[in-house]
């Protein structure tokens, strides 16, 4: 198995883990990469029942990041009907 493949099923263990105590507390998480260069990381952010968002911490990746902007905001976009 490649190191990226391992790296993401370590971090797929370790949020699901981490992730069973916050959710008691929430209606749910937010999940974003910070890209940095001296060791890539996912922000955990606990979401409200109005959606607001409050930082809850990070969970390294075991990579590392560009350090730079990936030029993907609006990388999510809804359809329309919000659906998708």
């Amino acid at each position: 198995m490649n190191h990226l493949v391992t790296s993401a099923i370590a971090l797929a263990a370790s949020l699901s883990t981490l992730g069973s105590a916050a959710a008691q507390t929430s209606t749910g998480e937010l999940y974003t990469l910070t890209n940095e260069a001296a060791g890539n990381r996912v922000a955990v952010f606990d979401r409200a029942a109005d959606g607001a968002l409050t930082f809850d911490r990070y969970v390294a990746t075991g990579g590392l990041g560009s350090g730079g902007g990936l030029g993907n905001q609006g990388a999510a976009v809804l359809t329309d009907d919000e659906r998708f």
